[in-house]
């Protein structure tokens, strides 16, 4: 039952850490002035993990609407166009078998937009890596919180448990149409009376087991469906998408999930970022973790439930901690800032203890952060051991939460493999505080 999600992960800045090297850093090259940037769904230096499709070359004009040109893509369409919006069609995947009925994957959109989801390829899931079997997971009905998702095995930190196609992807910039949870509509847009029409259309084209799997969702009718189960996403770079995968939806919240998702070139992709045992319910977190406990409660509720995780149902002095480790978080990311601002040298240990505090608060799925932070902070003060200790830890950390070929995961092995040649080595060790 997720909810209307982002498919944006939002981290501290490392930019810091840079700064803090080039302040010393004499005798190394120029720092790259992107390398670092914190990754949001993707790297934004390289793109290597952009949830932008690629483009095709025998794709037709952005402007096209020829049904021969679509066909020749594998697309039906365009169809039911919107009679006050002529621009915003049903487009349906033709399906690779010609004895089906229906098809698995379906879009409301624009001609540009469907040129970039049409062009669209499947990422890179990682050398020998592969989604799961379906037979080891399944679903069980859990009190209050209806269908969720349990293992049937032990499924290993690392190990993908699903990588799919939306069922429906829909443009939200019609009028209407908002990304944000409880969004009304102005006067001049989209009834939901109009979009009950448009998406009913859009589902009817489904094949029986993709409708019967969209229809199973929580939320009533189709309106209701895409407004609770939704993820946001970019097509073309800043063409704002919603997608509905119906399968994905059935995980439920947790404040403290064991998997990960990202959405990449149209698939969204849900990795375990923990060990996860026979006969425990698979979760994602529909929200930013590293908030406080009040201010998650009230996130949740705007989606319409109070959440009742094991993190949000501690007693209140377990709360209380979890809060202060989150605070610490902060400070820490905060006393790294005004070093860069005063140049004075940081403690050694500011690596361990920012690692400590995810570890200690089960932020699994965010932990790619500060194993790289730590991994830098090592390196610039000429501690070998420990910077190839973490920069192996955020290699793999990074796959798991943003794919298998990022420039940062990239950068972090360089580190591993060739640590005093790293630009971060060595750049701080004119002493520091204990």
């Amino acid at each position: 039952m997720a909810r209307l999600l982002s498919g944006l992960a939002v981290f501290s800045s490392l930019t810091s850490i840079q700064v803090l090297a080039s302040q010393a850093a004499t005798k190394q090259d120029p720092i790259p002035a992107c390398e670092w940037h914190p990754p949001l769904l993707q790297n934004v230096c390289s793109n290597s993990a952009s949830s932008s499709p690629e483009k095709s070359a025998t794709k037709p004009s952005p402007f096209s609407k020829t049904r021969s040109a679509w066909a020749q893509l594998g697309w039906d369409g365009p169809n039911d166009c919107l009679p006050t919006m002529p621009d915003y069609c049903v487009y349906a995947r033709i399906p690779e078998s010609e004895s089906a009925s229906g098809s698995p994957f379906v879009v409301i959109s624009t001609a540009k937009s469907m040129t970039a989801i049409a062009g669209s390829t499947p990422p890179p899931l990682g050398k020998n890596k592969k989604p799961i079997s379906a037979r080891d997971i399944y679903t069980q009905e859990f009190p209050g919180k209806g269908t969720g998702v349990v293992a049937n095995r032990t499924i290993k930190k690392g190990e993908i448990i699903k990588a799919e196609m939306p069922t429906l992807l829909l443009q939200f910039d019609m009028p209407g149409i908002d990304a944000k949870p409880g969004a009304q509509n102005g006067a001049n847009e989209l009834s939901r009376e109009e979009r009950l029409e448009i998406y009913g259309k859009a589902v009817e084209r489904l094949d029986e087991v993709s409708k019967k799997k969209f229809m199973r969702q929580v939320g009533g009718d189709v309106v209701g469906i895409v407004d609770k189960n939704a993820f946001r996403l970019f097509v073309d770079g800043d063409e704002g998408h919603l997608g509905v995968w119906a399968d994905v939806s059935l995980f439920n919240h947790d404040c403290r999930p064991n998997t990960h998702y990202r959405i990449q070139n149209l698939t969204h992709i849900t990795v375990a970022v923990r060990d996860i045992l026979p006969g425990e319910e698979l979760t994602v977190s529909y929200i930013e973790g590293t908030i406080p406990y009040a201010e998650r409660q009230e996130r949740l509720e705007s989606w319409g439930f109070k959440c009742a995780c094991h993190a949000c149902t501690q007693d209140l002095s377990q709360i209380a901690q979890s809060d202060a480790r989150l605070k610490a978080i902060t400070g820490i990311e905060d006393e790294l800032e005004e070093l860069v601002k005063s140049g004075d040298d940081f403690p050694q240990d500011i690596g361990d203890r920012l690692v400590q505090l995810y570890v200690d608060e089960r932020l699994d799925n965010y932990i790619a952060h500060a194993y790289t932070k730590a991994a830098l902070l090592k390196s610039m003060i000429g501690n070998r051991k420990d910077a190839i200790k973490y920069a192996n830890m955020a290699v793999e950390a990074l796959e798991r939460e943003y794919g298998p070929d990022t420039k940062d995961g990239d950068a972090m092995r360089g580190l591993a493999e060739r640590t005093e040649e790293h630009w971060s080595w060595g750049v701080r060790m004119g002493g520091w505080a204990m």
